[in-house]
């Protein structure tokens, strides 16, 4: 029984061709007379070989240097403010104790982490000791707390329709909605730095 030798497809062929160490004339005739079926592509990608690209060897200049690096620097700083969220971390006892040392049920937190709070409606002081009650900077708890609310994804699961990202609502207005208790509200909308 004879059997026929396997030819290569025409991806194999281009790929072979593609990497050559010289993809010049004689090694494309070459290619030619071993696989005729293919001659279109192979011409059509040795053109594309052979033309001038972008050269690489060129050195960037100093301002071109420094754009580059101020840009991915900021990058970074922005990633990293991104995906620093104080709330990540936190187990439910942790949760607990920081909702007890601020005087507020675990919803406002849950809020808070949700970004759904107005930023600029929670008194100063109340995010300092949120800020130390979490172990992390001012800065750092507004910063994240001015992203956009994030949505439940993570409970989607559990939800008979689509969740949807609640509108911002005002600090009063959570603590309201929670229950807090009118004395308990008026001290922690009215704290003294």
């Amino acid at each position: 029984m004879s059997s026929v030798p396997h030819r290569p497809s025409l991806d194999d062929v281009l790929n072979a061709f593609a990497v050559e160490p010289d993809p010049g004339r004689e090694t494309l005739e070459n290619y030619l007379r071993s696989f005729p079926e293919y001659a279109p592509d192979l011409v059509d990608l040795s053109l594309e070989l052979s033309r001038p690209g972008t050269s690489f060897d060129d050195s960037l200049s100093d301002s071109e240097i420094t754009l580059i690096e101020s840009s991915w620097e900021k990058y970074c700083v922005a990633v990293a403010a991104a995906s620093a969220d104080p709330f990540t971390s936190l187990s439910l006892d942790r949760l607990r104790h920081v909702a007890k040392s601020l005087n507020v049920p675990r919803q406002i937190l849950s809020a808070f982490r949700d970004r759904i709070v107005v930023v600029s409606s929670v008194p100063k002081p109340f995010l300092q000791h949120l800020a130390a009650s979490l172990e992390r900077s001012f800065d750092e708890i507004v910063a994240y707390l001015e992203q956009s609310p994030s949505s439940a994804v993570a409970l989607s699961h559990k939800a008979d329709e689509k969740p949807r990202i609640r509108e911002t609502v005002e600090f009063e207005q959570l603590l309201i909605e929670a229950g807090v208790s009118d004395d308990d509200r008026v001290q922690l909308l009215t704290e003294e730095e």
